[in-house]
C-alpha cells in the first residue's frame, strides 16, 4: 500500500513522465513500457536501413537432403544459387550410393554435373520468381513492372541475358530475385515478333522442311520455312529459338 501511495505521489507531480500518468502511474508498468519502446525504436532504425525491395521475405536458409532434390529446386552451390535441372540415384555394386545432379547457375547461366553422396545435405536457395512486364531499354538498362505492385525496376543487361533477343515491350517475363537483387530474367515460352529481313519466300513450298536465315526484330537471326516471307509476324519457342508458325 506504501508503495502504491508513493507512485501516487508520483502521479501527481508535474514532472512525472507521461508513460506513469498514462497507466495508472505504476513504475513497473512505466519500466516495461520504455524497454518495449526501446525495441520498437531498434526495429524501426533496422527498417530503415535495410527498406524492403522486390517484396523482401526474410530469409530463413534451411538444408536438405539429396532425397529431396527435385527437378526445379534451388539449392546454393559454391556460394550461389542454383537450379536442378535433372537429378540421378545411382547405386553401384560396391560402395555408396550417389545422387548425379545437373544444375543451372542462376547468375551465370552454366550448366555443370555435380555427384553427392546418398544421404548429403546442401543449401536450400532463398529465392522468389516474381513476374513482370517489360516495358522499354534506354540503352544501358532494362526496365521491368511488378504485375502485381507496379512497381518500377532498372535492370543490368547483363542480367536479362538472352531474353534481350525476344522482347520487345509489353511481355511478361519471369524476375528471379536473390538476396534482395535481381540475377536473372527469363523470356515468356513464346512470342511473336516481325521479321525485319528475309529472302524472298517460295509459294507453295509448305512441305519441303528446307528453311532459310530471317532476321527478327530484335536483331537475332532464327531459321524460318521458305515460304515465310519478310514483314510477316511469327511465333517463335524462346526455349529451343525456334520457328513455331506463322501468327
Amino acid at each position: 500500500p506504501r508503495v502504491l501511495s508513493s507512485s501516487s505521489t508520483l502521479c501527481r507531480n508535474s514532472s512525472t513522465s507521461d508513460s506513469v500518468r498514462a497507466f495508472g502511474c505504476s513504475l513497473e508498468h512505466e519500466e516495461s513500457t520504455r524497454i518495449e519502446r526501446k525495441i520498437v525504436d531498434n526495429k524501426n532504425l533496422y527498417i530503415e536501413k535495410t527498406p524492403f525491395k522486390y517484396n523482401k521475405r526474410v530469409n530463413h536458409t534451411m538444408k536438405i537432403s539429396t532425397s529431396q532434390f527435385r527437378n526445379g529446386l534451388k539449392i546454393i552451390i559454391n556460394d550461389q544459387p542454383c537450379s536442378i535441372l535433372e537429378h540421378e540415384f545411382h547405386k553401384p555394386g560396391k560402395g555408396q550410393a550417389v545422387m548425379r545432379v545437373k544444375f543451372r547457375n542462376l547468375i551465370t547461366g552454366k550448366v555443370i554435373d555435380k555427384t553427392y553422396k546418398s544421404g548429403e545435405s546442401v543449401e536450400e536457395a532463398d529465392v522468389m520468381t516474381v513476374e513482370m512486364s517489360y516495358l522499354y531499354s534506354d540503352g544501358e538498362q532494362w526496365h521491368f513492372m511488378n504485375s502485381s505492385t507496379y512497381e518500377q525496376i532498372a535492370i543490368n543487361a547483363d542480367v536479362v541475358g538472352d531474353a534481350k533477343k525476344w522482347i520487345i515491350g509489353q511481355e511478361n517475363c519471369e524476375v528471379v530475385i536473390w538476396n534482395d537483387e535481381p540475377i536473372s530474367v527469363e523470356a515468356p515460352p513464346f512470342v511473336e515478333l516481325n521479321i525485319a529481313r528475309s529472302d524472298p519466300g517460295i509459294k507453295g513450298d509448305t512441305v519441303s522442311g528446307a528453311t532459310k536465315p530471317a532476321e527478327l526484330e530484335t536483331g537475332v537471326t532464327i531459321q524460318v520455312p521458305l515460304f515465310v516471307e519478310e514483314g510477316e509476324k511469327i511465333k517463335v519457342d524462346t526455349r529451343s529459338g525456334e520457328y513455331s508458325g506463322r501468327v
